[in-house]
């Protein structure tokens, strides 16, 4: 029907950090310029959620508070949160070279995703009038554990580690400066299990942010 909203696809994000000195560094890369979806704009790796990835094995699950938060804030039944762990960690892998988990001797990956680590950032809908909308569950986890050598399928380019502050001074949009600024807060304090959640959502095409 002419006009109706089309239906938000789950999608998962990784906000990887690293301490370095005084600040922390994330991890991003940009999107192509060519690109359907948020052309030529840094962002955290992620993606849509894949069919495997509800069956992909995996070493350690997400702890019972991370649980706890996806499915109270995170609109993710418990099945539902270890998917979106799962396409975190898949989608980073192949965005990005990097992974968190032992090696896998055979499966749909080289590795078993180790979810033990993720914690649960916020969440973010695409606008109603977009035509290509993604419900996006944004997971943080410490790099300490990340191994794999960066590089990029060419889905991300220009991948580096950026401090918080210069990461912020990217082209990036506005999801992605709430939840920088957001992780950024909770790293300050040392807060990354922390709740209230935030949703970040638009109405009449103008951001609208809730804490759950």
């Amino acid at each position: 029907m002419p006009g109706t909203p089309v239906k938000p696809r789950n999608a998962a994000s990784l906000v990887i950090y690293r301490s370095a000195g005084h600040t922390f560094e994330t991890l991003m890369g940009r999107r192509p310029q060519k690109a359907a979806f948020i052309p030529d704009a840094f962002v955290f790796p992620g993606g849509r959620v894949d069919a495997t990835d509800r069956t992909i094995a995996i070493s350690r699950p997400l702890s019972q508070r991370a649980h706890q938060q996806l499915e109270t804030h995170g609109s993710a039944n418990r099945d539902m949160a270890k998917t979106l762990a799962t396409t975190a960690l898949r989608e980073t892998y192949e965005e990005t070279g990097l992974y968190l988990g032992p090696d896998a001797d055979e499966g749909e990956l080289p590795f078993l995703p180790d979810q033990a680590g993720l914690y649960f950032l916020g969440r973010a809908i695409t606008p109603s009038e977009s035509p290509i909308r993604f419900h996006a569950r944004f997971f943080i986890v410490n790099g300490e554990d990340i191994r794999g050598d960066l590089r990029s399928n060419g889905e991300l380019s220009d991948l580096a580690w950026h401090p918080i502050d210069e990461a912020l001074k990217l082209p990036i949009i506005d999801v992605t400066e709430f939840m920088l600024t957001e992780a950024k807060q909770r790293l300050e304090k040392d807060e990354t299990t922390s709740t209230p959640t935030p949703f970040f959502g638009y109405h009449g095409g103008r951001p609208k942010i809730r804490y759950l």
